[in-house]
């Protein structure tokens, strides 16, 4: 059984974690690994137990990395085992859990939005996103409807109310998706100590 000696904890590594990554990104983790001084299974115990560690985030969030055109070769998932102590696995499964995911495809996207500082939206955040596009889509109908009504010299009396109220919907929205890609991106950010 394999000692923690990279880890704070003081537990067995027991527990094998399987995940899938693209081949581009496995060969940027194990380059950062190699940099850092740890193999890769040492590096993702440390973004894994920084991330379990560290439930409210705050500071700056970095801007994300611009991605380059990838073949679909780059892109093609690869397989990755790391071994784990058992309570560390759970808190992971539990975190998981909460965003509605199985736990590789948790511990696969803390990986990617932590190295290309890009959040990876749960399921139920890109339905609040497409709902949103729904809504300013609606919004943008209404805005040509009342610019019609005004281009034909016969305003409606109601026609400043709708663009106050139209103005604040834009407002709270617009709003509502930055705290929702804000808090997705920090809810996906560890330390960068090594």
């Amino acid at each position: 059984m394999q000692s923690p000696t990279d880890s704070p904890f003081p537990e067995a590594l027991d527990t094998i974690l399987p995940i899938r990554i693209g081949q581009k990104a496995r060969a940027r983790f194990r380059e950062l690994a190699r940099q850092s001084g740890k193999t890769e299974s040492q590096y993702a115990r440390q973004m894994i137990y920084e991330a379990i560690a560290k439930a409210n985030n705050a500071g700056q969030t970095p801007e994300p990395t611009t991605l380059p055109t990838l073949s679909p070769e780059e892109t093609r998932p690869c397989r990755i085992a790391i071994r784990l102590p058992r309570f560390l696995l759970l808190k992971a499964k539990a975190r998981a859990g909460q965003k509605g995911m199985s736990t590789n495809r948790w511990i696969a996207a803390l990986i990617q939005s932590n190295m290309l500082n890009i959040p990876v939206m749960t399921e139920t955040e890109v339905a609040i996103l497409r709902e949103s596009n729904y809504q300013l889509m609606a919004i943008g109908r209404n805005i040509n409807q009342i610019t019609r009504a005004l281009n034909t010299g016969e305003p409606d009396k109601d026609t400043p109310a709708i663009l106050l109220r139209l103005k604040q919907h834009l407002s709270r929205t617009e709003t509502h998706i930055s705290e929702l890609v804000s808090a997705s991106r920090n809810s996906w950010r560890v330390n960068d100590a090594a």
